[in-house]
């Protein structure tokens, strides 16, 4: 996946809870858009401890193991948004 692809996540509005599927079938879930950078090459995940601000964990993902994004449902609408590379 192309970093351009993944702007929309992370700048633009609604700036929400997303989900990066995985080559592997696997996903990192991003809680808010400011707990993650992306790179042109790399996007980095930081994971928080539960109930807490402290990060526990930082993924580090090379864009090419991520196959695609989609905002995560929210309680209020249930409706997700995929994104996949071409």
């Amino acid at each position: 996946m192309r970093a351009q692809q993944l702007v929309q996540f992370f700048h633009k509005p609604p700036r929400k809870a997303f989900r990066l599927n995985l080559k592997d079938g696997s996903h990192v879930d991003v809680r808010h858009p400011d707990l993650a950078d992306l790179y042109w090459w790399k996007v980095a995940v930081n994971i928080p401890e539960k109930n807490s601000t402290i990060i526990e964990k930082r993924h580090v993902i090379g864009l090419d193991e991520i196959t695609g994004a989609e905002y995560i449902a929210s309680r209020a609408n249930g409706k997700r948004k995929n994104i996949h590379a071409k």
